[in-house]
């Protein structure tokens, strides 16, 4: 698997495929993806795939930093057309944080959104 390092200027020239409902309770860039699916019931992920001839394989899984139950990260994405920067939205994350690189850890905001940039 390729390892993408979170906000970097790294080419996302893959096709990325979100899974808002996904279950896993990992966090970050290429975490377990088996983690235990019932503590973090809709936490979201978004999957990075790149094609050789008919042959699709998955190249990097994505998850928040403060990955919850039913934030829903990945409920839309975006692709910058250089590739360059990923956005990833979360339209339940109960974050309080505002402005860039805020507080994510206060969750006093039920369902308030965030969107992650990598």
């Amino acid at each position: 698997m390729l390892a993408l390092p979170a906000f970097s200027a790294c080419s996302f020239s893959l096709p990325a495929v979100a899974a808002s409902r996904e279950d896993s309770n990992s966090i970050g860039i290429n975490g377990n993806q088996r983690s235990d699916p019932i503590v973090d019931d809709d936490s979201g992920a978004v999957y990075m795939f790149s094609r050789s001839g008919n042959n699709w394989s998955q190249q990097a899984y994505i998850k928040s930093g403060n990955s919850e139950a039913g934030d829903r990260f990945g409920r839309a994405i975006s692709l910058a057309n250089n590739g360059k920067t990923l956005a990833v939205g979360a339209s339940k994350e109960d974050s309080n944080a505002t402005g860039l690189n805020g507080d994510a850890g206060d969750s006093s905001a039920e369902s308030s959104g965030a969107v992650y940039l990598y």
